[in-house]
């Protein structure tokens, strides 16, 4: 006979416990709260990782590029890496995450005294250990200051 199980929520705005489906953990740094970077450097963008446990899960995020005045941005790269301040090595084409769910993305144009958003879709990714991921950024840019801000999410799904 098959087993079947329905999830409901409590209904009382709690969040779902660790372990179970649906767990979620996210990770920001506001564009208030944003920190130069240094042309070329790679940096966290958040000031803390993503610590997920043994499972599956759909990884996510957002990035903002801030380009303040006098600044040009020439390019920016966001990581989902497992190495703090480090971008992952990998395809800089077509975003594919690897086979430890790491990922960049990168952005190559001009920017000028404005600021736009970066967003990946949510990839599927099996972890058999308990495994860090930081959300890094790397901008290159001159006459100025640029900043990055943004978020990076996870949902368990199995």
């Amino acid at each position: 006979m098959t087993q079947k199980a329905l999830l409901q929520s409590a209904g009382d705005g709690t969040a779902v416990p660790a372990g179970y489906v649906m767990e979620s953990q996210r990770q920001s740094t506001t564009l208030s709260a944003a920190t130069g970077f240094t042309n070329g450097t790679a940096k966290n963008i958040t000031i803390s990782p993503l610590v997920l446990n043994p499972g599956a899960w759909e990884i996510s995020f957002n990035g903002f590029i801030n380009s303040g005045s006098g600044d040009t941005v020439t390019q920016c790269v966001f990581g989902v890496s497992t190495t703090s301040a480090t971008q992952p090595v990998g395809n800089d084409t077509f975003s594919v995450p690897d086979s430890n769910g790491q990922i960049k993305i990168v952005w190559t144009g001009s920017i000028l005294n404005n600021g736009f958003c970066i967003s990946i879709a949510p990839y599927r990714i099996v972890l058999a250990t308990q495994t860090t991921f930081y959300f890094v950024g790397t901008a290159f840019h001159t006459g100025g200051t640029c900043t990055l801000s943004g978020s990076i999410m996870a949902s368990r799904i199995a």
